[in-house]
């Protein structure tokens, strides 16, 4: 029954972002932050809804994001792909993400691609690295509300 209900909000949310992006076609950054948007509110309990709202951005619309749509971008798509047990070990835009999120902030979005830098460092068999992004996250989660996100670190972290 669960199941039921999560399919029908997912169908509802991706009806919902297609139609805002068919009324807005002309306004190519507006239906890219749209896009941003829904795949992030997705991310949590939707990872594959999310990846596949990213997957509908056009790559020659992706490419021409500002630093910070681009850095939300890399951040929601690393996150995605993780999250549904595809492999990150190749990507390298998260850490230009990350770089861009120290200088610019939020704090919030620092410490997720914090996290996602960590995951990259581990599918490459390399656990300092991945450990010393996910202690850098640390502090940055204990002072937010995202006690969610804080207890999957101190996973990561117990696991490395």
């Amino acid at each position: 029954m669960v199941t039921k209900w999560g399919h029908y909000i997912t169908s509802l949310l991706l009806t919902a972002f297609f139609l805002l992006s068919a009324m807005s076609c002309s306004d190519r950054s507006g239906h890219i932050r749209s896009a941003l948007a829904a795949a992030d509110s997705l991310m949590m309990t939707q990872p594959q809804a999310a990846l596949d709202t990213l997957m509908s951005i056009d790559s020659s619309d992706a490419g021409k994001l500002s630093r910070a749509d681009k850095a939300f971008y890399t951040l929601l798509h690393t996150e995605a792909e993780y999250k549904c047990y595809l492999p990150v070990a190749e990507n390298t835009a998260i850490a230009e993400a990350a770089d861009y999120y120290r200088r610019k902030g939020p704090e919030d979005r620092l410490a997720r691609a914090l996290i996602m830098q960590g995951a990259v460092f581990s599918e490459r068999s390399d656990p300092e690295r991945a450990m010393l992004a996910y202690k850098e996250a640390e502090p940055l989660l204990e002072h937010s509300d995202d006690l969610e996100q804080l207890g999957l670190l101190h996973t990561r972290i117990g696991d490395g």
